[in-house]
């Protein structure tokens, strides 16, 4: 305590001896607190807000260049194709149109060809009324044909079953043990005895066969199927061969029998060689006679098979194939033709003709020279704006020189490569006005204005609404509308605005497409401002003793 009393009494000491110094210090002491408060409490920031709604409204979305006017000032005009000249229809200092023409080379071969393709394709694409009503009438004679078949197939079915059971019952009468030629009691050696035994075993096998195909042809009428026809047909025909087989063995056996054998009776032998030779005929013409009915089937069949295609096809049109190649075949013959006449590729004048009639001039001639009326803008934009610009946009075109002059035109080419220069790369656009005015000279500068989007009747908002949180758009909404500033200062509200998400599109310099997360009239919030409201305090100054003694400060 003594320490501080001690403390104290050598600062007033201090005080007394040096009263202004003394005064200043705590001058000082206490300005420094009056601004330390002051920055605390001093100063209450307002928000202010100001509004817009949310309207409906278009965008128009441009990229802009600069350049100069140009023109395509001369193009020769060369002939495609060889021949003679028999027209001329310019003169030089003529204007022409696009497409006029200008001069024509003997085309007589080249339309001849042309026409001939026509006519090719016109046949290909077009169906014959003859040609359909002839296929038509192939399939009804072919199945005409086809019916007649099964007809004379039952025909010979009839004729074949009879003649084959007469051929066996023949063939039986030679084996017979008791009047038989080559009955076992004239069976002689033992090769005759094999060759009648091997006979014998077919004529056993082939009776069985026909004895099946007589059951079997018992069942065919007038009612039977096609189908049912051709089965027992075909069964008869495997027979017959059976019939002719076992036929040709039974003459191998006679034969041997009448060569080899001392036969007594030379008569029998005869007319056994005879009965023979008649049956094998018999059997052959018999399989003769199944083979051609068969065969008869077969190609009618085929034969209205085929028809019916062909009127299938004839139906259905050409194949696409062979479409396009005839099509292909048709577009070169025209072009070809074309490349007869000279025509002018714009509008212009004819500068120089330098052929006549009757001249005769070979590919790549310079018929006439053609100046352009055309003259277009040619501008240059960066890799960023270029990749928005497309051929067909259309533009709007100033000219330094002719303030009063604002003519439309359109991108009709936009270079693939850029040259770049000091680092940065440029591309060339050229775009063709749609009017023609004489006071644009070649060499003047334009601006340009490429509409590169356009929408309308579209939610918008002024594009300084928008904020970005997490890559995400957002703007902040009054769910209940606050009373419109009429000023730019805005308003202040006690409510706070609400964060609304939203889906942006399109934007210009001033306002953003909404597409999702607002509607027509929610009032949102533009921007907002600030402003302090500064509290004064008001410090009277009073004369008072001071601490160190003595009376008030005295100011000279």
């Amino acid at each position: 305590m003594k320490k501080t009393q001690t403390f104290l009494r050598k600062i007033i000491d201090l005080g007394v001896k040096h009263k202004i110094w003394s005064v200043i210090i705590l001058l000082v002491l206490f300005y420094g607190v009056y601004l330390i408060y002051n920055s605390f409490v001093g100063n209450i920031t307002e928000t202010r807000y100001i509004t817009a709604n949310v309207e409906k409204g278009s965008i128009v979305t441009t990229v802009t260049g600069s350049g100069q006017v140009s023109a395509l000032n001369q193009v020769d005009i060369k002939a495609k194709t060889s021949g003679d000249i028999v027209y001329v229809g310019a003169v030089a200092g003529q204007e022409v149109k696009a497409y006029g023409l200008i001069a024509q080379i003997d085309s007589t071969d080249a339309a001849y060809s042309l026409e001939s393709a026509n006519i090719s394709y016109e046949k290909l694409v077009t169906i014959d009324p003859d040609d359909l009503r002839t296929a038509e009438n192939n399939v009804t004679k072919a199945r005409e044909n086809l019916d007649n078949s099964y007809t004379n197939a039952r025909i010979s079915l009839i004729s074949a079953s009879t003649d084959m059971s007469d051929v066996m019952s023949g063939l039986d009468d030679l084996f017979d043990y008791n009047t038989g030629f080559l009955s076992a009691k004239n069976s002689g050696g033992s090769i005759s005895k094999d060759y009648i035994k091997r006979a014998q075993t077919s004529w056993y096998n082939t009776d069985k066969l026909l004895t099946k195909l007589i059951k079997d042809y018992r069942t065919i009428s007038s009612a039977s199927s096609n189908e049912e026809i051709k089965i027992v047909l075909s069964e008869a025909y495997n027979t017959s061969i059976s019939i002719s087989e076992t036929a040709k063995y039974t003459q191998d056996a006679v034969t041997y029998f009448i060569e080899h054998e001392d036969l007594p009776n030379k008569t029998e032998s005869d007319t056994a060689y005879a009965s023979v030779v008649s049956l094998v005929s018999k059997a052959n013409s018999v399989m003769s006679s199944l083979s051609s009915a068969r065969n008869s089937i077969i190609t009618t069949e085929r034969n209205l098979e085929d028809a019916e295609i062909s009127l299938k096809n004839l139906k259905d049109g050409p194949d696409i194939l062979d479409v396009r190649s005839e099509a292909l075949s048709l577009k070169q013959k025209q072009e070809t033709l074309s490349n007869y006449y000279i025509r002018a590729p714009f509008d212009g004048y004819i500068a120089v003709i330098n052929v006549k009639k009757l001249d005769s001039i070979s590919s790549g001639t310079t018929v006439a020279t053609i100046i352009t009326k055309q003259k277009i803008a040619e501008i240059t934009l960066n890799e960023v704006d270029v990749a928005k610009v497309k051929v067909g946009q259309k533009v709007n075109i100033t000219f330094d020189a002719l303030s009063d002059l604002n003519i439309t035109g359109e991108v009709s080419e936009v270079d693939t490569l850029g040259t770049v220069s000091q680092g940065v790369v440029n591309y060339n656009i050229k775009i063709t006005f749609d009017t023609q005015d004489d006071r644009v000279k070649t060499g003047m500068s334009v601006s340009t204005s490429i509409i590169t989007d356009m929408k309308t009747d579209i939610l918008t908002v002024p594009s300084g609404a928008i904020k970005t949180e997490n890559e995400r758009s957002y703007v902040e909404v009054f769910e209940t509308p606050l009373e419109i500033s009429t000023d730019t200062q805005g308003v202040t509200s006690s409510i706070l605005p609400v964060k609304r998400y939203v889906e942006v599109g399109i934007s210009d310099d001033s306002i953003t497409e909404i597409i999702s997360g607002l509607i027509e009239g929610e009032q949102i919030v533009s921007r907002t401002t600030t402003s302090s409201t500064k509290t004064t305090t008001t410090t009277t100054a009073k004369s008072a003793t001071s601490l160190l003694g003595g009376g008030g400060v005295r100011r000279n």
